[in-house]
């Protein structure tokens, strides 16, 4: 399908590259792929990069940002450029304990929404403006811990919905 990459190597080309260079190629490459996937993904009309720092693991870190990106309330407010902190929380929920959820920080595109797992006072009407205009990003800070991931998904739009159920 669309959504699959293969990597093979013969070692017929006879280049040995640096391992590290590798690695960085092969990110690089992985990434661009990974964002070229998301913004043709049906139905989506923008993307938007989940950042969860302070989580004990890379592993605990990805699990919180894909139950908040798996999340049709989360990924439909991302599609009516809503700031909607509280969904993110609700979908963090499912899956961390109470102690993180009360304490998440979340920002949209640099602007903080919540504290400490209570909404602050921002300009709504100019976020979401900014969120409105195309993709964006969501930093959510769970605790001090090391672990770190970075989530790319899309939001759940009308045309989404209309595609899938009219083939289902």
């Amino acid at each position: 399908t669309n959504d699959t990459v293969i990597l093979l190597a013969s070692g017929a080309s006879g280049v040995s590259p640096a391992p590290d260079d590798f690695d960085k190629a092969l990110a690089t490459a992985c990434r661009t792929l990974a964002v070229a996937m998301a913004e043709d993904a049906e139905g989506a009309s923008r993307t938007v990069t989940l950042r969860v720092s302070g989580a004990s693991t890379a592993d605990e870190a990805r699990h919180y940002g894909r139950s908040i990106a798996d999340s049709a309330l989360v990924r439909s407010a991302f599609y009516g450029g809503d700031p909607n902190w509280g969904r993110i929380v609700g979908a963090l929920g499912t899956v961390a304990p109470p102690e993180v959820v009360n304490s998440v920080d979340i920002d949209f595109c640099g602007v903080a929404v919540a504290r400490n797992g209570v909404g602050v006072a921002h300009d709504e009407e100019s976020l979401v403006e900014t969120l409105s205009a195309g993709d964006f990003s969501v930093q959510i800070v769970v605790g001090a811990g090391p672990g770190d991931a970075h989530i790319l998904t899309t939001d759940l739009t009308p045309d989404y919905v209309r595609f899938n159920g009219e083939r289902s």
